[in-house]
């Protein structure tokens, strides 16, 4: 297994859910942390958090559907830590609605943060990857969801949504594995993503949902294989929810 410590890993979505217990964990491995988000407050708590852990936090408030925004991101990025040897695309907008009550724009924001910000962040971030060939490699993460392997009542936005990262995450895949660029997607079933002390969690029974932890482990074991391997796609299920 690789070593995180000392590798820069961007987290969108950083200040909060999957992303935020995803931070705390790469935190941990010692690495050196950016988070992103679009809630000042969230993510200034998320970075103290992370602080009490880790020297190397960068928080950055920005939305990954203003290109400005992931332009600044990445600049931030490499100027405080010189590398990218991992994205990780977390952040995403969940709207339930039928299709009749959808309005044009708010469709078209949904795939803006959803895959417009997954794409702008690879298309800013891959020149400093690809800098990394001959040495360590670098890695995407893409987290989209089961609803992007099947469709469901008042979803059609998310889920085409999700669906569109698969297209997006194979061929991305296929042009970048020559600089030795990893390209995973991660597909979580439903996520519980309350905070709660991990001593309090139950990790057995009927009705007990896979949590935020979970998924974050799931991906920092995954990042953690040597750069030579990589697990291209990853369903995560709750057991017996």
């Amino acid at each position: 297994m690789q070593s995180l410590e000392n590798k820069t890993v961007i987290v969108t979505g950083g200040s909060k859910g999957i992303g935020r217990v995803l931070a705390l964990r790469l935190a941990g491995e010692k690495a050196k942390i950016v988070i992103t988000g679009r809630n000042e407050k969230d993510l200034k708590d998320t970075e103290k958090e992370l602080a009490k852990i880790c020297p190397d936090v960068l928080a950055v408030n920005a939305d990954v559907s203003v290109h400005d925004d992931v332009k600044r991101t990445v600049e931030e990025t490499v100027k405080r830590f010189n590398d990218i040897h991992f994205l990780i695309n977390n952040a995403g907008m969940i709207t339930h609605k039928s299709f009749n009550e959808f309005g044009i724009d708010e469709w078209k924001k949904v795939f803006e943060v959803n895959v417009f910000g997954t794409m702008m962040m690879c298309k800013e971030s891959l020149p400093y990857m690809e800098k990394l060939a001959d040495t360590t490699g670098a890695t995407i993460v893409n987290v989209s969801s089961m609803s992007g392997r099947q469709g469901y009542e008042r979803g059609t936005a998310y889920s085409a949504s999700k669906y569109a990262l698969i297209g997006f995450a194979e061929s991305l895949f296929k042009e970048v594995r020559q600089k030795n660029i990893r390209v995973l997607t991660i597909f979580p079933s439903y996520v519980e993503t309350s905070v709660k002390d991990e001593k309090d969690l139950k990790t057995i029974g009927k009705g007990v949902y896979m949590r935020a932890e979970d998924v974050a482990d799931t991906i920092i074991h995954t990042i953690k294989l040597p750069q030579r391997a990589m697990l291209k796609t990853i369903e995560v299920w709750g057991t017996n929810p």
